[in-house]
């Protein structure tokens, strides 16, 4: 499995543009991640974020990863 968590929500490029990455770069990372991964075993994406963010998340939407939006943070843990 891969789990990503991106925070959103206080981090935007205006407000801590040193901290902000765009989605586009976790789907790339997630991609080359997942080549990496045994050939022909499938990979589970889940992605942790915020719902409240400066861009929408269509990067990932199509590509059969699990979205989980504004749950605790404890979630994140549990998936890692």
């Amino acid at each position: 499995s891969i789990v990503v968590h991106i925070r959103r929500r206080d981090v935007t490029p205006c407000c801590y543009p040193n901290w902000y990455l765009p989605n586009s770069y976790f789907a790339s990372m997630i991609t080359k991640f997942a080549r990496e991964q045994e050939p022909g075993r499938p990979v589970e994406v889940h992605i942790f974020s915020q719902s409240d963010s400066h861009e929408s998340f269509d990067d990932f939407s199509g590509k059969n990863y699990t979205l989980h939006l504004d749950g605790p943070v404890g979630e994140v843990w549990r998936a890692i």
